[in-house]
């Protein structure tokens, strides 16, 4: 969570700061209401003061704060709440009705010490009243932590019973949740305990086994810190079975949530763990055990994940799942609170098991079960607009404005500071060289450098398309706060749902919603009558079907973060009261349906009204499966091992890892095609012949292996000589070599007509990418295009593209015919077309800070006409182009692949995105430096200060402190002069785009679906995939190569659209076109096999490809 050091030299030392806000009404227009506790009657302040013993610094899960429980304990019919405080246990508020609560815990016998964390109301008993499980952490005597089971006496009192049940658990314990995991009818426990060793959290013990690979050693753990699972015996006790079940695990966690992922009727538990603690997410074996599946089914994680909540945010019947983390959206606490994230610790932890992590929130957007029968989803917060929300604790799914979409609840902050750059790595060190050593410093005075600052906590509105609209202000939640534990439910009986919020040194919020009143939606609630032993219905999948489509909630006892809600569920249903069907599946399976229930009401479904449900099968019936083609489906890629950030840290991503780059001819005169694959340097390229029963076999190649040490770029077969056979054109790439390497050289490899290859040398050299086949001078031979890529080490300068026309098998420059000599940009990917039928190819030109460049072919001169086809703003960082009829007019129409829009840092025509390069530290080398607008509408530098300084270390010497530069714009770091004086890039956009033909040499550029826009697009394969005579597209890509503080992106598993004839495009399901390709994929070919069959290879960036069918 956060930085260590500090707390290794004082670690014995903190305090406290005790912080009040006045309550205030929000707007009368707004869509909740903040109610006084003067006027509700529900007054409550978690209040902790910090002592010289107990502080920040000797308990890191101080500020962590308390939670909320929302249900009817006096079963009345309204919701009562239950707040815990981490010093005094909690309260306990019966709701009166009218949003008006009376405090009752005294009377109740709920008033309890110990340090209270999280809360659980649920039916422990079976009798049908709401009982509440208490947990405890910190203090060090074993008796002082012991759990809380308090039974619902019928009468609005209450009884501990803790102990007599064998729930008196005295870990370190943050939550509880009861659900049935061995589906033997009752509800068992499963206990979310925590490490202590905060000096060890971010530190990684590794040892060397015999074959010399490092392994994580785990530090001695406490048994205390275990989580537990209780399985519930039947006869009012529990017994621990955590080591059977296999979840007996020690780490930071924080909190989880239960849910049946996979599908298959049991309840699977997912583990959201702090510091640098992999999550986990335990798959129920069905035979009372676990096992942790996180890594085959998410691509990346939050590296601090707080709170989490699984729900169905996009309303297509599968879960998905958000985690919560701690970085701002905005530039000063972005820069000021967020430390360095080093390139060789980040793979350390990766190769010691503990995954891909990042910082920032994550969603998890679930694409369906795989083949092997589990979910596997795609990672995008930062394309909803969720991924950066401050120090933030509880996430709860639901819908606010009754739309029948869930919205998206965020409680955020932390009382103090304590990853300020500045208190850190100055204020701290002066407290303690002041006072002469950390034995003689008072806590209480270090704490008090320590800054603390409120934050308003967050509501996004679901906008139906995967993404969420800040409505925080406008909904009324604006008031700043150190927010912890959250719950809704329909307070005050009127179809909406209101929130109640445990702040941490302050009074709870309490607010009203008043979306009835607001707008004309409806709702329908939903209150299941199970049988005992689950009286409530826990585990219960509940779906209702309208007009506008589908949306399941599931009963769950614990939502959020140390906070329940055991209250009806609420669907919104927009402005219709037609619902078509409601649909219950209970935990034993069984089936419920009701058609056309009455909207606006609570309808209460009795689980003995059910039907058996039919035998659950897994079955899928995918567009594409998987295939195998000899030899091919066991090519592996090897990158080698170079990391261009170790030169130039301040790049977003690589430049050398660009390959697999492919060429496929029948180059034996078979009758069959064969397939080139490019190697990366020490990999030699390889030729696969294919077998006339099918399959291929790899052609031995001398002159290719000779050429190892080359990075092999774009690749062509194409006639060079004449012969009438296909010879092989490779150019050579990477980032690797200095400028002037003779392995830039680009190479051709002549064809003996027997599909032996020999070299003959060019005298051509580049960092060059795509090569492009085309006669140009109308001599019947083929001529080349050769994109030119970055320049090695000089970034963001470019290669001279070239223009190479063939002269009976020798190649002469005639770059000179391109504008500018060939500096046309860092070039990926290029296309011959003739775009006014002057039976002249054109030239359209794509790559990264460019706009999609237009090269008008005119008497033999390429003329740049890019401003006269309305695309003078489409600069991008753009991949791949591939062009089809694809409104069928009669033109060629595009699309192009970019970065994608799963980034915070966005960009459009009014905001740019800018770099901006220069020798700032006249060292002779440039320093490139990306700058983007945050939402207060000024660009600033990307990168934290200590990341500027890896690459520009004389930047310190000008911002002294990190407030100084965490406040600055570009022009103040690097000087309006510098900044207008060097070289300036810009992009426009970073979708991945449809580029339609408007017949008159010019164009509209729109964005493809929001599900292309997962991640970046590095290939394109146009075909009629449905035979229905219109073109569709099949994208794959992903970049692992970005910067280690953006993270990997990794969330496409490969996207079939499907085109409607009128450039429009419809995005496929994974789990309906089969596609979930995991892995950082370059190309996407089309092999025809024997007997016509056709084949999808998809190839992949150090790894082993896919072959679908």
């Amino acid at each position: 969570m956060f930085l260590r050091s500090l707390i290794a030299i004082c670690w014995m030392l903190f305090m406290v700061g005790c912080q009040s806000s006045e309550t205030t009404h929000s707007s009368p227009t707004s869509l909740f209401t903040l109610l006084s506790p003067k006027e509700s009657g529900l007054y409550f302040i978690n209040e902790v003061n910090e002592t010289e013993k107990i502080n920040i610094l000797t308990y890191e899960y101080l500020y962590n704060g308390g939670g909320v429980a929302i249900g009817d304990i006096n079963n009345d019919g309204l919701p009562d709440v239950f707040l815990t405080g981490n010093l005094f246990g909690g309260r306990l508020f019966l709701n009166k009705g009218n949003m008006k609560f009376e405090q009752i815990s005294e009377k109740a016998n709920v008033f309890y010490g110990g340090f209270t964390t999280g809360v659980t109301m649920v039916d422990v008993n079976q009798d049908g009243w709401l009982d509440i499980y208490l947990c405890r952490s910190l203090d060090l005597h074993p008796e002082n932590r012991a759990n809380l089971l308090l039974i619902n006496n019928r009468d609005n009192t209450f009884t501990e019973r803790a102990k007599e049940y064998g729930l008196a658990d005295t870990g370190y314990s943050n939550h509880a949740n009861f659900f049935d995991y061995d589906r033997d009818g009752d509800l068992d426990l499963f206990l979310l305990n925590h490490r202590v060793d905060f000096e060890s959290a971010l530190t990684l013990y590794t040892a060397t086994n015999a074959s010399g690979k490092k392994t994580l050693v785990t530090p001695l753990s406490n048994p205390a810190t275990h989580s537990k699972l209780y399985r519930n015996n039947g006869n009012g006790s529990f017994t621990d079975v955590s080591a059977q079940a296999g979840i007996a695990k020690s780490t930071f966690g924080l909190s989880f949530s239960v849910a049946d992922i996979n599908i298959d009727g049991w309840p699977d538990i997912y583990v959201a763990n702090d510091y640098g603690d992999k999550d986990f997410f335990y798959i129920n074996n069905q035979k009372g055990g676990f096992s942790d599946q996180l890594n085959r089914m998410f691509r990346h994680i939050s590296k601090n994940a707080m709170g989490n909540d699984i729900a169905d945010f996009n309303n297509d019947g599968l879960l998905d799942l958000i985690n919560l983390d701690m970085v701002a959206e905005d530039n000063y606490r972005q820069k000021q609170l967020k430390g360095n994230s080093p390139y060789d610790k980040y793979f350390l932890a990766v190769g010691l098991g503990l995954h891909h992590q990042v910082v920032r929130n994550t969603l998890q957007l679930n694409n369906g079960l795989n083949a092997d029968g589990l979910p596997v989803f795609s990672e995008i917060a930062q394309l909803a607009g969720v991924s950066h929300t401050d120090w933030s604790w509880s996430p709860l799914f639901a819908d606010f404005d009754n739309d029948g979409w869930k919205d998206l609840f965020v409680t955020n902050g932390y009382a103090r500071d304590v990853t300020d750059l500045d208190y850190f790595r100055y204020r701290s060190v002066e407290a303690l060289q002041k006072a002469g050593n950390a034995k003689n410093i008072n806590p209480l005075e270090l704490l008090k450098s320590m800054t603390s600052t409120p934050l308003t906590n967050y509501v996004f509105r679901n906008t139906h398309d995967l993404r969420f609209e800040n409505k925080s202000a406008e909904w009324g939640i604006n008031l700043p706060s150190f927010s912890n534990g959250a719950a809704y439910a329909d307070l005050d009986a009127d179809g909406d749902l209101d929130l109640v919020v445990n702040n941490y040194n302050s009074e709870a919020f309490l607010y009203q919603n008043n979306s009835r009143s607001h707008n004309a939606n409806h709702y329908l609630q939903v209150k299941l009558k199970g049988t005992p032993p689950n009286p409530t219905g826990i585990g219960a999948q509940v779906t209702l079907v309208t007009d506008a489509g589908q949306q399941t909630q599931v009963v769950a006892s614990t939502r959020g973060f140390l906070s329940s809600t055991s209250t009806p569920l609420h669907f919104g249903l927009g402005t219709t009261t037609m619902i078509k069907e409601l649909k219950v599946t209970w935990p034993d399976g069984t089936m419920q349906s009701i058609s056309k229930p009455p909207a606006d009401q609570l309808m209460v479904l009795a689980q003995k009204d059910t039907q058996p449900a039919a035998p659950r099968s897994f079955s899928p019936k995918f567009i594409f499966k998987k295939a195998s083609l000899t030899q091919l489906d066991t090519y592996t890629q090897l990158e080698n091992n170079y990391i261009d950030f170790k030169d130039e840290p301040l790049l977003e991503h690589l430049y050398s890892n660009k390959g697999p780059y492919t060429a496929q001819a029948d180059v034996n005169q078979d009758g069959l095609e064969d397939l080139f694959i490019g190697g990366a340097a020490g990999q030699s390229g390889t030729l696969f012949l294919q077998q006339q029963k099918g399959g291929f076999k790899k052609s031995v190649q001398p002159a290719f292996e000779k050429d190892a040490e080359y990075e092999d770029a774009g690749a062509l077969f194409f006639d060079a000589d004449g012969d009438k056979d296909l010879d092989l054109w490779v150019n050579s790439g990477g980032y690797q070599h200095e400028h002037s390497s003779p392995l830039y050289r680009h190479r051709l490899y002549l064809n003996d007509g027997k599909g032996q290859f020999v070299l003959v040398p060019q005298p051509f050299a580049s960092n060059a990418t795509c090569v492009k086949a085309q006669d140009l001078d109308l001599d019947g031979d083929q001529d080349l295009f050769i994109g030119g890529g970055v320049t090695p080490h000089s970034y963001p300068l470019c290669e001279k593209s070239l223009l190479l026309l063939n002269d009976q098998g020798r190649f002469r420059d005639a770059s000179h015919l391109l504008p500018d000599g060939g500096k046309l940009g860092i070039v990926n990917d290029a296309l011959w077309t003739d775009l006014d039928n002057d039976r002249f190819p054109d030239l359209v030109v794509v790559g990264e800070w460019m706009p999609i460049t237009v090269l008008k072919n005119s008497s033999r001169q390429f003329l740049d006409i890019t401003s006269k086809t309305q695309l003078t703003q489409s600069n991008g960082w753009w991949n791949c182009i591939e062009g089809a009829d694809f409104d069928q007019d009669g033109d060629i129409d595009f699309v192009v692949g970019n970065r994608g829009e799963n980034s915070f840092f966005k960009a459009n025509p009014a905001q740019p995105a800018r770099l901006y390069a220069g020798d700032y530290d006249q060292n002779g080398r440039l320093d490139a430096i990306p700058c983007y607008y945050f939402k207060d509408g000024r660009a600033y530098p990307k990168h934290s200060l200590d990341e500027l300084a890896n690459q520009i270390p004389l930047i310190k010497k000008k911002m002294t402190r990190y407030a100084t530069y965490s406040n600055a714009s570009i022009e103040q770091v690097i000087g309006t002069k510098e900044t207008n004086a060097t070289e300036v890039r810009l992009t426009h956009t970073f979708s991945s785009s449809y580029l339609q033909n408007n017949g008159n040499l010019t164009f509209r550029l729109t964005p493809l679906p929001v599900e292309a826009q997962f991640s970046t697009v590095q290939s394109l394969l146009v075909g009629d995939f449905n035979a229905d005579k219109r073109a569709d597209v099949l994208l794959c890509g992903n970049e692992y190569g970005s910067d280690i503080d953006s993270g990997r992106q990794d969330a496409s598993s490969g996207i079939l659209l499907l085109g409607n004839g009128k450039g429009h495009f419809t995005p496929v399901p994974a789990h309906r076109s089969g596609l979930y390709l995991d892995g950082d994929y370059r190309r996407v070919i089309r092999l025809k096999v024997v007997e016509n069959q056709f084949f999808y290879f998809f190839l992949k960036n150090n790894g082993r490809g896919e072959i679908m069918q």
